[in-house]
């Protein structure tokens, strides 16, 4: 596995959330065709890791807090 498609059942504004990603050098894939705002892509293949994983949901979660979406 390369990549993990997540749907976006939560209407976050994927635009917004990589934008904050990008302030942390970090960045996912919005969908495309009929899935863009619908689902979002996080590549995971070559050198990421399981720390860069960690520290990339832990930037979404950030994001999700300060928009007033939590889990």
């Amino acid at each position: 596995p390369t990549v993990t498609n997540v749907g976006n059942n939560r209407g976050i504004d994927i635009g917004a959330l990589n934008q904050f990603l990008g302030e942390r050098n970090m960045q996912i894939s919005n969908g495309y065709g009929v899935f863009k705002g619908k689902a979002f892509r996080i590549g995971h293949m070559g050198e990421v890791d399981d720390a860069d994983m960690a520290r990339l949901l832990t930037a979404m979660d950030g994001f999700l807090a300060q928009q007033g979406i939590g889990n």
